[in-house]
């Protein structure tokens, strides 16, 4: 049996020691971590595009290489190492600033320097030895083992299941509510803080917003707070009637956590509650729900997903950082390229408030949920106060985001929108709820002050004008719990009006 297994061992580690597996290994490799990193974001088409660019670009680098080592095998050393250090450079340097300890050796003007004296070093060494097999098998060992890592990763995913209905004990049968269910609109406008955050940051008074829902018979929510501040988890908490169970307060998240969420939105307990009464969809979102498509897709990340893959390699960071800070015209790239991002953005509000203008009543009695997902008045600020669009020039500035004077002209721009949007509503059914609720306020003016990143605007509108379930310290995760309650006979309670802050990783 050792006869046998010997030559085996001393054949498999000649094999490693010798065959350069690592040029290939590390494409595999490569693809597999940011796959696993964008969960969700990446199509099957780019990911072959990529694995294969990156494939066919370390083998003619390799092939390059060889005149100058004398041999492909120390060639393809070389290539390796070099291509590692392209790919993950920007992981690398992300590394260094977020270690303490190791932030100095982050600027570009000590790591470009060091990061070329440890190449030339390379250089030399292969170029000076005959034979490179220990680094050969070193390089190979180490890809072979980070891509057993990420590949089983892949196919081992943490696939714990969405929250589920087990909270709505029962469901009262449809017909004893035929007839009785309410319209039931859900107006998310993007960042609108609560009033009084516009009266302490922004200096300005929205009572007049305030007084005209009160005189269309809402509710005011005066103490509203989201539960978390970022968009995707806190409509998903909103949605499923609960926080979300897998992240926990300072939780730093990922593009898959995001991924994940915009999933379990689609998937959330309400809108299968709502379907068992035979509710009709209409989505003016920028999320998927139920087998109803997006609006807009959001996938609230900075790049978009066909830009994910080789966004921490070092041609990116040449581009964005390098090239930028030391040879461009920074304030005109810098408004290109957020011109180009945001633009989209700039119709989109109008598109769906137009829609909802152009909605017919319902004419079969069936009920309806309709949900309104407003890109305003969230950065950047495009319209005055009187509607009026900014210029480029206005808008996309170093202070596109923490221009106090903008933010609130925008909000008076939004109030015209949003009232207009619920004048609209209130025609067309006497039976019907409208939940007027921001998704989060805004903490960008002064990060120090977290807690402003909670602070949102929550109205509420029945019809009945029974508003004994509401109440003035309300979270975003109980407001359809009231509704369910009030409406659909369940007894749930109410939860904690906890906040979780989130951070991205």
């Amino acid at each position: 049996m050792k006869k046998t297994v010997q030559p085996l061992l001393q054949g498999a580690a000649s094999f490693i020691s010798n065959r350069p597996l690592h040029l290939f290994l590390l494409p595999v490799f490569f693809i597999a971590f940011k796959y696993n990193l964008y969960e969700g974001f990446l199509t099957t088409g780019l990911v072959i595009k990529s694995w294969l660019l990156v494939t066919v670009v370390l083998a003619a680098g390799a092939l390059l290489l060889k005149p100058l080592v004398t041999s492909f095998q120390k060639a393809a050393a070389l290539t390796t190492c070099l291509g590692f250090g392209y790919l993950f450079f920007g992981d690398f340097r992300e590394f260094l600033q977020n270690t303490k300890s190791l932030h100095w050796f982050s600027h570009y003007k000590v790591l470009l320097p060091l990061i070329a004296l440890a190449y030339l070093l390379l250089y030399l060494f292969v170029k000076r030895n005959t034979q490179v097999n220990g680094l050969v098998r070193y390089l190979n060992i180490f890809l072979l083992l980070i891509c057993s890592i990420e590949v089983v990763q892949l196919f081992t995913k943490n696939n714990q299941p969405y929250q589920t209905t087990a909270e709505i004990k029962q469901v009262v049968p449809f017909d004893s509510l035929k007839g009785k269910l309410p319209d039931i609109y859900f107006i998310v406008p993007d960042c609108y803080p609560s009033t009084t955050y516009q009266a302490e940051m922004l200096k300005s008074n929205n009572q007049s917003f305030d007084d005209s829902l009160l005189s269309k018979g809402f509710r005011l929510i005066s103490q509203s707070k989201s539960n978390y501040n970022r968009t995707a988890f806190s409509m998903l908490s909103t949605f499923q009637l609960h926080p979300v169970s897998w992240l926990q307060n300072e939780s730093s998240v990922k593009a898959k956590d995001f991924n994940r969420a915009m999933n379990e939105v689609k998937q959330a307990p309400f809108f299968h509650l709502l379907q068992q009464y035979n509710y009709q969809f209409i989505n003016l979102s920028i999320f998927d729900i139920t087998d109803q498509p997006a609006y807009r897709k959001e996938y609230f990340l900075n790049n978009d997903p066909d830009e994910l893959i080789f966004k921490y390699s070092f041609g990116n960071y040449f581009i964005k950082d390098i090239r930028f800070h030391w040879f461009a015209n920074k304030k005109e790239v810098m408004r290109k390229k957020m011109k180009a991002h945001y633009t989209p953005l700039k119709t989109y509000s109008k598109n769906i408030t137009d829609s909802i203008l152009n909605i017919k009543p319902q004419q079969t009695g069936q009920p309806r949920f309709i949900y309104l997902h407003l890109s305003f008045p969230h950065y950047p600020y495009f319209y005055n106060e009187e509607g009026k669009p900014y210029t480029d020039e206005e808008v996309f500035t170093d202070s596109m985001i923490t221009d106090r004077k903008k933010f609130a002209a925008y909000i008076q721009y939004a109030n015209k929108e949003l009232l207009k949007t619920i004048n609209s509503l209130q025609q067309k059914k006497s039976n019907q709820v409208i939940l007027l609720q921001s998704d989060h306020g805004i903490a960008d003016l002064d990060p120090t002050r977290k807690q402003d990143a909670f602070r949102n605007y929550s109205a509420i509108y029945f019809s009945d004008a029974d508003y004994k379930l509401v109440y003035d310290s309300m979270s975003n995760v109980n407001s359809l719990r009231v509704i369910v309650n009030k409406y659909f006979g369940q007894q749930l309670p109410m939860l904690p009006d906890q906040t979780f802050y989130i951070h991205l990783k």
